[in-house]
């Protein structure tokens, strides 16, 4: 995200751009790599906030970039409780829960997501299509948790029959025996013992 702003801000945009960093970042080395890529940028690192802080800030949009699956993501819903639309990364349960509030980007991929923010600063209609969608986003928590449970339900129903006893006991043994071909290899030094 800190990489495509840096892009979004290396061409004339119509108004000028901030950019609002919100949490902790998890190592220092991280920490360090990321207020690098921001020097001389509009960028600010609030560090650790709490929740009224960000309805303060005079935020226009919520970016999230995430490169891991996420199950569900109440950042989400914070974002749209202030009415702010949102980029998301097309990954895990986000991007369907953001409904048409949201742009969707490929993870990782700096050149989309400078795209997609720069469509929010230079797209003046975009901004007020996706707040309007906000109301009608995707699914509640109510309801992922219901589709969670049908997926659950399905999964304990379509469960695969157990292995016979004897082919399990066989498959184990098979298992141990290159477990140990596998230890003894590594303790036994290059062209066999001496």
């Amino acid at each position: 995200m800190v990489e495509a702003f840096r892009e979004l801000c290396s061409g004339p945009l119509p108004r000028p751009v901030e950019l609002h960093l919100f949490g902790r970042v998890d190592t220092p080395q991280l920490d360090a790599e990321l207020r690098a890529i921001a020097a001389g940028l509009p960028v600010t690192f609030h560090g650790r906030f709490e929740y009224p802080q960000l309805a303060t800030s005079g935020l226009h949009a919520a970016v999230f970039p995430m490169v891991c699956f996420e199950t569900y993501g109440f950042v989400l819903d914070e974002a749209y409780e202030l009415g702010l639309p949102a980029i998301v990364t097309d990954l895990g349960a986000i991007p369907r829960r953001a409904g048409a509030a949201a742009l969707r980007v490929p993870p990782r991929d700096v050149a989309a997501m400078a795209a997609a923010m720069r469509r929010l600063v230079t797209e003046p209609d975009l901004h007020a299509s996706l707040a309007a969608a906000i109301g009608r986003a995707g699914l509640s928590l109510a309801e992922h948790v219901e589709a969670l449970a049908a997926h659950y339900a399905n999964a304990i129903e379509t469960t695969p029959q157990p292995v016979v006893a004897d082919g399990l006991a066989r498959r184990r043994a098979e298992l141990l025996h290159m477990q140990r071909e596998s230890a003894q290899a590594r303790i036994t030094p290059d062209g066999g013992p001496r």
